[in-house]
């Protein structure tokens, strides 16, 4: 819980603002499980008073955690987890449009091709390049551009108008794939849609901004449901006939499953339009303090307050976060500084790590069950439902343990299971198949319980003006990181081998996160601040060694400093 101008844990104030409801009351702004009888009158800062007008300081985590969650959040949510589930759907079909591409039906005749929508020029032959392969390594360069260069825009231009942009961009080449009618026109309409998927860290910051302090962890991981959830029902979809008799036999159908995986993307844009305004903490970071209050009026109303009884007249909003460059490409360097580099090498080490253990596992449990008739059903039921026990998880210990516990213990859990799988997959041939399948299980469900909460941790530890930046830069890393395990673990048939590998990487992974700040009931963007920037008004003294008439003048002397 945060509190204005860093107030102690024994005096549960959230500043002294009140609002003359009448001439002989007045109501404490505070939050519902503060006991004012309970906090010295010695510690309860008075309001500033600047040419007869009453002004109140309040920090932008305390009007967030004031603002509660309801129907407001929840909207948000569902727009930023339909994105989310866009994301997997989108990575699902993709495999699967790659099989599509290597049909034997694009060689047919003249009249079949036109007929089917494919003109003869486009067919393939016994000599035409794979373009299954094409398709799979085309859309990597997209999705690492999307991710780069719509991080950047979200910290430029504001986290609205990127979400805005990427849900529509996904929309309408995700249904444009269903009308294509040469493989050129495949290619072009898949490599859009991962341009516009590698922006996915900007919706997700932008939800991460909107929710208060007390309920960010938790929320953020049920939001990540929608990402699981997606890649689930697509599987369901693609089970439900032999990819053969999808690809060759019935043209409609397969453009009709890639058209449905663009639904989450269209409900994603309709919903954002309506419901998703730009973050308050970013309009605060650009100085337009009027449209961040007149935000967060708005989102108390939405959700049942009154919006000037929760945000009264005279509020100012400020915040900690050091003064980054913003509104400037410079902002890419910020992470580059000397302030920010050791987070910076943490993120993409990190996130290097858990994308070559993410399909690392998955290509480790293709090898372990190559003979066993149930490959399939690991790669779907086994994937989703792992998936959804290590949220189950991640929500149970996020806020005890803490991100940066939960990140090391699961990293190298997982990586030790993998090497214990490997191990007794290829040296005992008489260990109990059901045994392997559970330890694949819980290989996958380590991972990407880790996965879940670097997310989180990543939104926490980055500054408001290099957040999305941060992020997306992160995620482009781990784009590489994904495309190097598959390039790597491919070419070594040594299942033991590759179960050191991903040991090993498990272990430097843990040790990677580990080396990020603690963010856990802390406040948002100022758990790590550059070398550069630890004094001056960002380092605050404790309230309970002032005298009122000191913590008095401080407060003034805060609130020039915010207007």
């Amino acid at each position: 819980m945060f509190y204005l101008l860093n107030a102690t844990k024994t005096a549960k104030n959230y500043g002294s603002a009140t609002q003359q409801h009448n001439k002989n009351q007045t109501t404490p702004l505070r939050n519902d499980d503060d006991d004012i009888d309970d906090i010295p009158s010695d510690l309860l800062l008075p309001p500033i008073f600047e040419d007869e007008q009453q002004y109140y300081l309040l920090n932008i985590d305390e009007a967030l955690q004031r603002l509660g969650m309801g129907k407001f959040q929840y909207r948000v949510m569902m727009a930023t987890g339909l994105f989310l589930a866009a994301d997997s759907c989108e990575v699902v079909i993709l495999s699967f449009l790659s099989y599509v591409a290597k049909s034997r039906e694009w060689k047919s005749s003249h009249e079949n091709n036109m007929m089917e929508g494919f003109s003869e020029g486009d067919a393939y032959d016994s000599d035409t390049p794979d373009g299954g392969d094409a398709l799979s390594s085309m859309v990597l360069p997209g999705a690492l551009l999307g991710a780069l260069l719509w991080g950047v825009l979200g910290d430029l231009v504001g986290r609205r108008i990127v979400f805005l942009a990427i849900s529509a961009l996904v929309s309408i080449f995700g249904v444009a794939t269903s009308f294509v009618t040469t493989f050129q026109w495949l290619l072009a309409t898949r490599i859009l849609v991962s341009f516009g998927i590698g922006g996915l860290t900007v919706p997700f910051n932008a939800c991460a901004e909107l929710l208060p302090p007390s309920a960010r962890g938790k929320q953020l991981v049920i939001l990540q449901i929608f990402w699981t959830a997606g890649a689930l029902v697509v599987h369901l979809m693609l089970q439900q006939q032999e990819q053969e008799n999808i690809a060759d036999s019935n043209k409609f159908l397969w453009r009709l499953i890639a058209g449905l995986c663009a639904v989450p993307s269209i409900l994603s844009t309709i919903l954002a339009w309506m419901y998703v305004p730009e973050s308050p903490r970013w309009l605060l970071a650009q100085g337009n303090q009027e449209t961040a209050l007149a935000t967060l009026r708005h989102a108390a109303k939405i959700n049942g307050k009154d919006p000037y009884e929760t945000f009264p007249r005279g509020v100012i909003l400020y915040s900690h976060e050091p003064e980054e460059v913003s509104c400037s490409l410079s902002q890419v360097m910020t992470l580059f500084s000397s302030g920010w580099m050791s987070i910076t090498a943490a993120l993409a080490a990190t996130y290097f790590g858990k994308a070559f253990l993410d399909h690392g596992t998955v290509s480790m449990a293709v090898k372990v069950f190559s003979n066993d008739e149930r490959q399939q059903d690991y790669q779907a039921w086994f994937s989703a439902s792992s998936e959804f026990l290590g949220l189950i998880l991640v929500y149970i210990t996020i806020d005890r343990w803490g991100r940066a516990a939960t990140q090391c213990l699961a990293y190298a859990s997982g990586g030790l299971v993998c090497l214990t799988l490997a191990l007794l997959g290829d040296y005992d041939p008489n260990f109990n198949p059901n045994g392997l399948l559970i330890m694949a299980f819980m290989a996958h469900l380590f991972i990407n319980s880790a996965t879940t909460v670097t997310w989180i941790a990543t939104t926490e530890v980055l500054s408001t003006a290099i957040r999305t930046t941060g992020h997306g830069t992160s995620h482009a890393i781990a784009r590489v990181g994904g495309a190097f395990s598959n390039y790597v673990l491919a070419r070594i048939y040594s299942v033991p081998t590759v179960g050191l590998i991903l040991f090993v990487t498990g272990i430097w992974t843990a040790s990677a996160s580990s080396k990020l700040p603690e963010t856990n009931v802390k406040e948002m963007g100022v758990v790590h601040y550059p070398i550069q920037r630890r004094s001056g008004p960002h380092k605050l003294q404790r309230r309970t060694q002032k005298t009122p008439e000191v913590a008095r003048q401080n407060h003034q002397q805060q609130y020039h400093e915010v207007i």
